[in-house]
């Protein structure tokens, strides 16, 4: 966060005193922080503003008449929301500073020393703002794993040199016949009998050199028993913990090929009985 942001902080402020609240805008006007300020005063009050906005921060006094930081605090971690809460107070003692960081108190701040108010401020709404994209990407990985699991597609992801396996869906796992673990031992040729280990790479390089985000054969997969069935896979390169793997997605043709064999059956049975009936 910078002296220049364009849009301004919205700040909910406990505070029962007009001039301690006019001492701590001051501290932003002079630091050229822009902020909008909503002071409340009780419980009620501060229960109503949490539920009618959001906020980019908190401040609050410790002791007000009929209320207090801490209850303020408790209210925050009952409504589980994650947003910076800083307590300004006059001179308290180290029992204090530790019951008030325990209860989730971002930081708390002497109003003999308001000068680490904005730094502080700063800082915590950076830390916000890492912890919350955190948890974007960890929401975005969770849907996406939940797609990759719940796809009707066998989908592997394998290393480019080694062609070990990192990763494989339900639906690959369940026609092979392995579990994760004992996948994990067996490379991507292994499981398919059709292609060496160096035809494999061959594959891979040539994604790599020519940036073709797709390679697409019919082969056939080696089940767990020994048995084999018909799939058609596509290849692409994927960034997977920092380092390029290599992707499959594959689509079981046994159906298909089961299909074809019947239609062929039919058209056949279809001939005989015209011969029988001439």
């Amino acid at each position: 966060m910078t002296g220049h942001q364009n849009k301004p902080i919205h700040i909910l402020f406990v505070e029962d005193s007009a001039d301690d609240t006019d001492l701590i805008k001051l501290q932003f006007q002079k630091d050229g922080l822009k902020a909008k300020f909503t002071r409340v005063e009780t419980e009620v009050e501060f229960r109503k503003a949490l539920s009618k906005k959001t906020w980019d921060l908190i401040l609050s006094d410790y002791l007000l008449s009929g209320f207090d930081g801490l209850s303020a605090l408790n209210i925050i971690n009952e409504f589980y929301i994650d947003i910076p809460f800083i307590l300004i107070s006059g001179k308290v003692g180290e029992k204090f500073a530790v019951q008030a960081m325990k209860s989730g108190a971002h930081d708390y701040i002497i109003k003999d020393n308001l000068n680490r108010l904005i730094p502080a401020i700063k800082r915590e709404l950076k830390e916000v703002s890492i912890r919350r994209e955190h948890r974007k990407n960890q929401e975005e990985r969770k849907l996406l794993f939940n797609v990759l699991e719940s796809s009707m597609n066998e989908i592997y992801i394998f290393e480019i040199e080694t062609l070990k396996f990192i990763y494989a869906n339900k639906k690959a796992l369940r026609n092979l016949g392995y579990s994760e673990e004992e996948l994990g031992k067996y490379t991507a040729a292994e499981i398919n009998p059709n292609i060496a280990d160096e035809e494999y790479k061959t594959v891979i390089k040539s994604l790599e050199e020519t940036e073709n985000l797709n390679k697409i054969f019919v082969t056939e997969h080696l089940r767990s028993d020994g048995s084999r069935y018909p799939i058609e896979v596509q290849y692409t390169l994927i960034e997977h913990n920092n380092t390029i793997s290599a992707a499959m997605i594959g689509i079981d043709l046994t159906n298909q090929k089961r299909d074809q064999n019947i239609i062929r059956q039919q058209k056949k049975l279809a001939r005989e009985l015209e011969k029988q009936s001439e």
